[in-house]
This record gives C-alpha cells, sequence and structure tokens, in this order.
C-alpha cells in the first residue's frame, strides 16, 4: 500500500500548473493538503515513516524530524500547547529533549524557516555529524534567533503517547503544510498571532 506522503505526490493534479515556492503556491499546497483524507493515525502507520516505540535522544538524531502524540505535565498551568508536535530535536533535556516545533509558526512561515534551514546546512564545510550543529550555532544568534522563540519546546520522554514516527528531509516540506498541529487552551489564529509578534520584538 502506498504510503500518505506517495498518495500526495503521485496525486496527477498536484502542483499542475503551479510555481513552486511562491506564496501562491503554498497557500494552494496548503489547500491541497487540507482538502486530502489523511488522519493522524494514518500518517503515523504511514510505511514509509520510521516508527520507534522508544526515543532515545542521542548525536544521531539532533536535526532529525519527528511527530508524535504528547500530554504535557503541568499542562493546566501552560496557556496553551500542541498535542501533535512536529519537531526537529536540537538536543538533550533532562528526561527528554529540546526541539523546534514547528507547528507553532502559520504554514508559510515553516516553509521561510525550513528555506534558512536548508540554506544553513548545505555548506561544504559541514559533515553529518557537525551540520546541524553548525546549522544551530548560526541561527541561534542575531535576527534569525527570532525565529526560534515561539518554537522551541522542551518534551519529556515519558509524556510521549504511542509510537514516535520520523520524518525524512525529502518529506519535511509535504509534514510542515499538513494541517496536523492540534492545539489545546488557545485557537491556532491566536498562536500563531502571538508567534509572529514574539518573531518581531526586539
Amino acid at each position: 500500500m502506498a504510503s500518505i506522503f506517495e498518495r500526495i505526490k503521485k496525486n496527477p493534479n498536484f502542483l499542475k500548473g503551479i510555481t513552486p515556492r511562491t506564496k501562491e503556491s503554498m497557500q494552494w499546497f496548503e489547500r491541497k493538503l487540507r482538502s486530502m483524507v489523511v488522519s493522524r493515525p494514518q500518517l503515523i502507520r504511514s510505511p514509509e515513516l520510521r516508527q520507534r516505540s522508544q526515543l532515545i535522544v542521542n548525536r544521531q538524531l539532533i536535526g532529525t524530524m519527528h511527530m508524535f502524540k504528547y500530554d504535557p505535565a503541568g499542562k493546566y498551568e501552560l496557556p496553551y500547547f500542541d498535542e501533535f508536535p512536529l519537531v526537529i530535536i536540537v538536543g538533550p533535556a533532562k528526561g527528554g529533549f529540546k526541539a523546534i516545533n514547528l507547528h507553532y509558526l502559520p504554514p508559510i512561515m515553516r516553509i521561510r524557516f525550513l528555506d534558512i534551514l536548508y540554506t544553513e546546512i548545505s555548506g561544504e564545510d559541514f559533515t553529518e555529524d557537525t551540520r546541524f550543529i553548525a546549522f544551530w550555532n548560526r541561527l541561534n544568534k542575531g535576527l534569525k534567533k527570532r525565529y526560534l522563540r515561539p518554537m522551541i519546546r522542551t518534551y519529556l520522554l515519558s509524556q510521549i503517547e504511542g509510537r514516535v514516527a520520523q520524518v525524512f528531509p525529502e518529506e519535511w516540506e509535504i509534514a510542515a503544510f499538513l494541517p496536523f498541529q492540534d492545539f489545546e487552551r488557545k485557537n491556532k489564529q491566536f498562536i500563531w498571532r502571538n508567534s509572529m509578534r514574539m518573531i518581531r520584538k526586539n
């Protein structure tokens, strides 16, 4: 059976006549993915995703993208949170890991952020072991650091429910547009507006 990502890419009308990487194409892309009947459980079970029953944060996982269901500790004290994060792991934390949750940005801004990421890790001076660390050091300073403000989160392994699914780099853009954020306490428009205020703040 074809994976969710393969079904999306093989759709005969998908991106037909659309100029990629433009604002119009991104908006069209988002609408198209919203119109497809794909559930979160379907996505997690997709054969193209690498499933992990347990996530152990080590050097090899830094810079990788994952999605999972999450029940945060102390959730009743949080102003809002995402129950189905889409994250890029940036390092270990006590009892879990630190990660960039792309869902805290509106979809078009997620792609702009990924463009910055691709630019930063594409240099010839990077190796497989150092490229994401180098990217993090570059991104985590100056104006680019603003993008991280709303997205950086700490996730505890004990609070992850069920399986963790890894998204491979060639599917990052599709995953970024999938409307699978699951915010609690506030709606997505409120959260995205707040994220943009955090980015623009000096």
